[in-house]
């Protein structure tokens, strides 16, 4: 499982984004950062494998419903602890 926000924030999209949504952002990052347009490029390297786990995290139902719920427990236990 990604970090608790890591799956929506690489694709600038929150908890409530449909699923065209994130297939279209992913759609359209991909076009940025996939290694065949970037060869030799490390860092964009590591940015399309990152945003690839995180489609593929957000794109099945469960994966996503389990990403969704670790990421409000997560929100909750950093506000509690700030407050």
């Amino acid at each position: 499982l990604l970090t608790s926000i890591q799956g929506f924030d690489s694709f600038s999209l929150g908890p409530n984004s449909s699923q065209e949504e994130i297939t279209r952002a992913f759609q359209t990052q991909s076009l940025i950062w996939h290694p065949d347009k970037n060869p030799g490029d490390a860092q964009a390297l590591r940015i399309y494998q990152r945003m690839n786990r995180a489609y593929n995290t957000l794109r099945n139902p469960a994966t996503r419903a389990a990403h969704v719920n670790v990421a409000i427990e997560t929100t909750k236990s950093v506000c509690s602890s700030v407050a």
